[in-house]
């Protein structure tokens, strides 16, 4: 998220164009997940590396270095259960194995950890397995914010915990400001439609049902929850998980405080659509004025898009284009 190069793995000077990351010759990687300063690599065999920071034990390395620059293999996975998944907050690291267990390390100031951490200055430097309440589904994907945590389960079930006080864990944050143990999230602002995809923004969430509605929660001062106009400090934060006014959504993205999503057209095609914090214009709606509805993006109106991201302070997305019309 930050971008700085000893996260990816090739030196702490800035870079304007692509490198390729040293340290993962021979590896198929199928995923990478970045914090504020630290970066996380998941190869097709299960192998998690990391680099960057370790200021808060992100890494999850056996050793006292508060940096390392190129990849390392965390070591503490070598055995046992197959790792299928990876996500990256703040300061702290998350991993999903395959039969299902959660497991969390570095900073738990804010208890993103998900349990106690026994170190005066909440730091754990090695993984350690989250216990989830019983009879909630297997767990099929994990997501980070800046200080809080959640995993969604085979059955739609969403379990949170972590900071609360934007209302990101869909709690009254004048009432609860952090959640210290894995809580269920109530499933009732849901319309009965069961959860298929779950994204953290630093304090806001988003929820995709199986009939494409999308859902949202936390932090709405930029506009980041697609409700539009925020006016006063009471809409600061909106913890009701609530509809956003997009139908027929098929992936979604969020990036620190604004989010992207593809939405399935007429004639099969799939569209961006961006809102949220647009400071650096990251929303691509031509100007750097927050966007506070999901709006299409002009630009690839003539191609169908297929993949999505964000970072930050910015997007991706790649596209089908249509040579008759570009």
């Amino acid at each position: 998220m930050s971008g700085m190069l000893c996260n990816l793995g090739h030196s702490t000077k800035d870079s304007v164009v692509f490198q390729k990351v040293e340290g993962l010759e021979g590896e198929t990687i199928t995923k990478v997940a970045c914090g504020w300063e630290h970066t996380l690599a998941l190869s097709a065999g299960g192998k998690l590396y990391s680099c960057g920071s370790n200021l808060h034990g992100q890494l999850g390395q056996k050793l006292t270095a508060t940096r390392i620059d190129s990849p390392q293999r965390v070591d503490y996975f070598t055995d046992g259960n197959r790792i299928c998944d990876v996500a990256a907050g703040m300061w702290h690291s998350l991993t999903l194995m395959d039969d299902g267990g959660v497991y969390s390390w570095g900073s738990g100031k804010h208890s993103q950890l998900g349990y106690d951490v026994p170190h005066k200055q909440y730091k754990m430097f090695e993984p350690c397995r989250v216990e989830l309440p019983e009879a909630i589904g297997t767990v099929v994907s994990i997501t980070a914010g800046s200080h809080h945590s959640a995993v969604l389960t085979d059955i739609g079930n969403v379990i949170m915990w972590g900071s609360n006080t934007k209302g990101q864990l869909a709690r009254d944050p004048s009432e609860v400001s952090k959640v210290h143990k894995p809580l269920v999230l109530d499933q009732s602002p849901f319309n009965g439609e069961r959860l298929i995809e779950l994204k953290s923004g630093w304090e806001h969430c988003l929820a995709l049902t199986d009939k494409g509605s999308l859902f949202a929660w936390g932090r709405a001062d930029y506009g980041q929850l697609g409700r539009g106009v925020v006016t006063n400090n009471t809409s600061r934060c909106q913890h009701c998980p609530s509809e956003v006014l997009l139908a027929e959504v098929v992936i979604v993205s969020c990036g620190s405080m604004h989010n992207i999503a593809l939405k399935e057209e007429e004639g099969g095609i799939t569209q961006a659509y961006t809102w949220g914090w647009n400071e650096h214009g990251m929303c691509g709606s031509g100007t750097e004025d927050d966007v506070l509805i999901p709006t299409v993006i002009d630009t690839f109106k003539h191609d169908s898009v297929h993949l999505i991201g964000c970072g930050t302070g910015c997007c991706f997305a790649a596209v089908n284009q249509n040579l008759k019309n570009s």
